[in-house]
């Protein structure tokens, strides 16, 4: 998300040509996240500027061939997400019966 699409898809190329076998497993926002970055207390506070939206494996899988999607999930999925308090858990239920804010930030696994 902090690289442009363009820089994104060559350094997973590169890291996958690189090397002979391995996994990459990184986050992603999608379409939404990028858009609503502003509203982000944690990227306003770094002073980021993100970039490139992955709206779901797809986008990877046809960008760098040589992988494979091993498993991806939403935050709202996450076991992590699952140990948060009860309210952030509610809130998560709620925000997550929109299906772009359900995706909003995803945890992608890939082989190669």
């Amino acid at each position: 998300m902090y690289l442009t699409h363009d820089d994104g898809v060559a350094l997973l190329r590169r890291v996958v040509e690189h090397f002979p076998s391995g996994e990459l497993q990184f986050d992603v926002y999608n379409w939404l996240g990028i858009k609503s970055q502003k509203t982000n207390p944690v990227v306003r506070r770094s002073g980021s500027t993100l970039y490139w939206a992955v709206n779901g494996p797809d986008d990877i899988v046809s960008a760098v061939p040589s992988v494979r999607l091993l498993a991806a999930i939403s935050v709202f999925d996450a076991e992590k997400f699952k140990q948060a308090a009860g309210v952030y858990q509610l809130v998560g239920r709620v925000m997550s019966l929109v299906p772009a804010v359900r995706m909003i930030t995803q945890f992608h696994r890939y082989a190669f």
